[in-house]
């Protein structure tokens, strides 16, 4: 077994190739982290992750913590990547804060556990950071000791617990701390910290009660659809040109689907006509509707009736939000409750269709809109 001494500064690409190859290939090693020294391996290698549970004394039914290199990554690993998380990514990662989510339906249930959840973080431990770089994988985070032992803060300490049962040891110098990670959930698009680490749950409400105030000072509105690939983010993008130039800071607009399919771009199609309007929505990922982000808008509109009758049956103290976008700001006899067809699978013309639909909708209701907006920001 050998013990690799890296600069925790200025990490030694060549010397931690050495050590990511060991982990391409199927390999256990022991590492420093921002917090504990940690075993690593190939979190989507199987046997790897079972070594870890074995060298451990794990039960398989406890799920590992897995380090991701960046939230691209996050997202390919999980079924949701809720506001919430945006929240507190953009403030605490790269750190110690662990957050946990819905599992992505191809991990293994040695990650998951039978609540199919993953915990994951984004390191600031420069010595992560380029073995993960390395790897091109996201690897196992879990403590380098016996369960329910002493947290190991040295190369020596993960030497004496596991000496050559390890392949590698990388030695990154002494932690400060014995203190782990912290752990929040964000299953349910809130935030429970399951575990105070390193960051104290009071600066993690206070983050999330700061993006409540925040927000409070904001019109929010909501376009559903089914996935959330096609007519919602083509509404949202339109919207926006309109409003954010008159508006600036001081609205939202943003969208989700009833079918709750996570992390999916627009479809190309829909893309394509939404760039002959000068709208840009390459950069959208699709997320499943959740009750904090009902709760947040101040108006949704849907764009089918089946749309309309699903928030109100699973959010029924939300209903007088939801509006069918082509009833919105109509008098009873003039309401037909037309739906915005589905493009899903059509060809360019039909997609057409359905942005000008959505358009010449949005541009009924801007008016109404802006009077509304107005009302709550004076």
């Amino acid at each position: 077994m050998t013990i690799l001494k890296i600069n925790p500064d200025n990490p030694e690409t060549e010397l931690l190739q050495q050590a990511a190859n060991i982990i391409i290939n199927g390999g256990v090693i022991g590492y420093p982290t921002e917090t504990i020294y940690g075993l690593g391996a190939d979190a989507l290698n199987k046997i790897a992750v079972e070594k870890i549970y074995n060298l451990k004394g794990r039960e398989k039914n406890k799920p590992i913590l897995i380090l991701a290199e960046n939230i691209k990554q996050v997202k390919q690993l999980t079924a949701s990547f809720p506001e919430a998380a945006e929240i507190l990514a953009k403030e605490l990662w790269p750190g110690p804060l662990t957050m946990v989510f819905q599992a992505a339906e191809n991990l293994s249930n040695l990650l998951t556990g039978d609540n199919r959840t993953i915990g994951i973080r984004i390191s600031d431990n420069k010595i992560c950071q380029e073995l993960l770089k390395l790897c091109g994988v996201p690897i196992t985070s879990t403590s380098a000791n016996i369960s329910g032992r002493l947290n190991p803060v040295s190369a020596v300490e993960v030497e004496s617990t596991f000496g050559n049962k390890l392949d590698l040891i990388i030695d990154g110098g002494q932690n400060h701390s014995r203190t782990p990670s912290s752990v929040v959930s964000v299953l349910a698009g809130s935030v429970d910290v399951i575990r105070e680490g390193a960051i104290p749950a009071i600066k993690i409400k206070k983050i999330i009660e700061r993006n409540k105030m925040k927000n409070s000072n904001k019109f929010v509105i909501l376009f559903v659809c089914s996935g959330n690939a096609c007519r919602s983010p083509m509404a949202e993008g339109i919207l926006k040109k309109k409003l954010y130039p008159l508006f600036s800071d001081n609205i939202k607009i943003h969208s989700a689907g009833t079918l709750g399919i996570a992390n999916h771009p627009a479809t190309p199609n829909a893309i394509s006509v939404a760039k002959e309007k000068g709208v840009d929505i390459t950069g959208h990922t699709s997320k499943g509707i959740t009750e904090s982000i009902v709760e947040e808008a101040d108006i949704i509109f849907v764009m089918a009736d089946i749309h309309r009758k699903f928030l109100i049956n699973h959010f029924p103290d939300f209903a007088q939000k939801v509006h069918l976008l082509t009833n919105f700001a109509l008098e009873k006899n003039e309401q037909q409750n037309e739906t915005v067809k589905d493009p899903i699978g059509e060809n360019l013309k039909f997609y057409r269709q359905v942005i000008n639909h959505i358009e010449n909708e949005i541009d009924r209701i801007v008016p109404e809109l802006k009077s509304l907006i107005e009302n709550k920001l004076q």
